[in-house]
């Protein structure tokens, strides 16, 4: 499976709709992997009111890859990175709450427990438009 954020970015810079990715909520949050790129597709839509030209998001991350496949739905590539960061955050969570368990600290994981419901419940809410 390709990246969903990668597939994100190649979307906006085919179809130039900005527009869906700010119906979605979309955030700096929901990017990992290229979270760089996010930044400043972000920034520059400030700063110019627009978005770059591929050449001009491709001079700056030339090792960008542009995949195989068409990338024309932003709305199904919004609701692809924010569940892909869904994932990215579960399994934090699982992580640390293994690690909390394997020291014996049974409390302070389900400290964990708690917190990772009020995270993921608040993420939701933060995007009434991915299906959740």
């Amino acid at each position: 499976m390709a990246n969903p954020e990668n597939l994100l970015i190649n979307s906006v810079l085919a179809t130039r709709d900005w527009r869906t990715v700010q119906d979605h909520g979309m955030d700096r949050r929901e990017f990992h992997d290229f979270k760089d790129e996010w930044l400043w597709l972000v920034e520059y839509v400030k700063r110019y009111g627009e978005l770059p030209s591929r050449g001009d998001f491709r001079a700056r991350f030339p090792d960008f890859v542009v995949p195989d496949e068409d990338v024309s739905d932003v709305g199904r590539y919004c609701v692809e990175a924010i569940e892909w960061d869904a994932r990215w955050r579960l399994i934090r969570y699982f992580d640390q709450g293994l690690e909390l368990l394997q020291d014996e600290r049974v409390a302070d994981a389900l400290a964990l427990v708690l917190q990772s419901q009020f995270d993921l419940g608040s993420f939701s809410a933060s995007h009434p438009r991915s299906g959740r």
